[in-house]
């Protein structure tokens, strides 16, 4: 797999235009997968970051959402610490899905899951946690550990962490 997936890259390198822009970050994804499962964890890398950079390239809806997630594990998987979130967030996120809380989950998940590092990224993550926070519906102590995950990723926005 790996050979055809690098023999696509470089097909659409050689196109380089509107036609293949959408495949790159699913190559790349592809290409970081076998590199991975080969141990060469910086190749790995170098191609999750690739894909990472071409994600806007794929339209809004569920293969987009699997790609950002796919990308967003291999980046945590191969170094990327600063994409695990608060803590308390992941305490959380355990806690809702132990009840089954899909309400929650269901604003979090996507969030949570697809966050790549980008300024879009924090931002849509501190909203759902916002939108969660704000809607009282957790049980006090989660309603408390989610005030502090909005206020740390609030200071990690501001530069105060």
């Amino acid at each position: 797999m790996l050979r055809w997936n690098e023999e696509c890259l470089d097909r659409a390198d050689r196109v380089g235009d509107e036609r293949v822009r959408g495949f790159y970050p699913s190559l790349h994804l592809n290409i970081a997968r076998a590199r991975q499962d080969l141990g060469d964890e910086v190749e790995a890398r170098r191609h999750y970051e690739a894909a990472a950079g071409r994600i806007g390239d794929v339209p809004a809806g569920p293969y987009g959402d699997g790609l950002r997630f796919a990308v967003a594990e291999g980046l945590r998987a191969t170094g990327r610490e600063d994409l695990r979130g608060p803590a308390d967030l992941a305490v959380l996120v355990e806690r809702l899905c132990a009840r089954a809380d899909l309400k929650a989950l269901a604003v979090l998940l996507p969030a949570y899951l697809g966050d790549l590092g980008g300024v879009e990224d924090r931002t849509r993550l501190l909203a759902a946690v916002g939108m969660v926070h704000a809607s009282r519906s957790l049980p006090d102590d989660e309603q408390e550990l989610l005030g502090r995950v909005v206020g740390e990723l609030t200071a990690r926005a501001t530069g105060g962490a």
